[in-house]
């Protein structure tokens, strides 16, 4: 005869129908069996699905030849079992719940939950989750709008004149908060210099911040990199600051972030941040008979450049007789890949390498030519 497999739960000694799910209280141990192990020898107990703060792990929670497994529940809530049992050659299982009520009696599902992993009670409920949510929405209706002992209300009205949505948190608290939540509405660096792409070599005194939310914050942490972090004192719904430099970099790529946490009147953190990365100039031109060196950069430099992080650009030349299509970047990026505006590749020609003064700091730039002399092209890099 094969084995089966019909999980119960017993809880405060209160043993529950085999194969039906089981409405308990959190906090209190649960021992979960299988009602029936003739012929069984193992026995493996996992979750699928745990209630929102719950510190128990998805999966195996137990398997092997112990026929029981008992737990304690930590928060309000489903946990969902399967349980397999097997006499060595034929296998059963069983899926059911496990429902914390909270102290008001609600039941929340899991969003894996159905019919028969909710069959609680006596009758068996066959509704799966209806019955739990119409309590509770009754229990709204009859409680929470003055028509009962209850109030799920918060203590203090919104403005007059303004529009307001009533959020609850998982806990169940309430509060009045701005349509579409609390939320940061604004986010920026400024100052001398500052930008979201900036030259390596640049330098910068000091990197501004301003921040806006549709709320008063509790507290207010912002960070940049290298700095202290700051905590000024929340004002209402602004807040601004400024992080004392200087700020350069010589290398590529390098980025300062600035960040903000703030924490709204319902205890829940709000982030966001704001950055500037350091970035190479690409610089090009139609230079007639071009010769490396500072000259030239300065030349190019004033006609056509571009700030990139890597060797992406699209340059644009007007050729007249006798020009050769220049450019010239950052030599530790190695050499570009070119192709004309049809998609064709073009190897570029290295006409070497010198050392530039670019923002008072010296780099070692490579300077490259391609294209024919006295033609109009428009070279993509990357």
């Amino acid at each position: 005869m094969p084995v089966a497999a019909a999980l119960q739960f017993t809880q405060n000694a209160q043993v529950g129908g085999a194969g039906q799910a089981y409405v308990g209280i959190p906090g209190t141990p649960v021992t979960v069996a299988n009602a029936n192990n003739a012929g069984v020898i193992s026995w493996t107990f996992s979750l699928l699905s745990v209630p929102l703060g719950s510190s128990f792990p998805l999966g195996v929670q137990q398997s092997g030849v112990t026929p029981t497994w008992t737990f304690t529940p930590d928060v309000p809530g489903s946990f969902l079992f399967i349980l397999s049992v097997t006499d060595g050659s034929t296998t059963a299982i069983d899926t059911r719940s496990f429902l914390g009520a909270d102290t008001r009696g609600w039941l929340y599902f899991s969003y894996l939950d159905s019919e028969q992993t909710l069959n609680y009670g006596n009758p068996p409920n066959a509704l799966g989750w209806e019955p739990g949510l119409n309590f509770i929405l009754k229990d709204i209706h009859n409680n929470a709008f003055g028509g009962g002992a209850g109030n799920y209300l918060p203590p203090s009205a919104p403005p007059n004149g303004t529009q307001n949505i009533l959020a609850v948190d998982n806990a169940g608290h309430t509060s009045w908060q701005p349509v579409g939540g609390y939320e940061i509405t604004g986010f920026s660096i400024s100052g001398a210099g500052v930008s979201s792409i900036v030259e390596v070599g640049s330098t910068q005194a000091a990197i501004n911040w301003s921040a806006s939310f549709n709320f008063t914050p509790t507290s207010i942490t912002v960070t940049c990199t290298g700095k202290a972090p700051q905590t000024p004192s929340p004002t209402g719904g602004s807040a601004s600051g400024s992080f004392a430099g200087p700020f350069t970099s010589n290398v590529n790529n390098t980025t300062i972030t600035v960040s903000i946490t703030v924490v709204d009147p319902d205890g829940a953190p709000h982030s966001t941040s704001a950055s500037m990365t350091y970035a190479v100039k690409i610089v090009w031109a139609s230079v007639t008979s071009p010769i490396v060196g500072q000259a030239l950069w300065v030349t190019m430099n004033g006609r056509n450049n571009i700030l990139s992080t890597s060797l992406n650009a699209t340059m644009g030349f007007t050729s007249g007789g006798g020009q050769q299509q220049t450019f010239a970047t950052l030599a530790g990026l190695g050499t570009p890949t070119l192709k004309d505006d049809s998609g064709d590749f073009y190897p570029p020609v290295l006409l070497g390498s010198s050392m530039i003064i670019e923002n008072g700091t010296t780099q070692t730039m490579n300077f490259y030519t391609v294209g024919v002399p006295g033609i109009t092209f428009t070279w993509i890099m990357s």
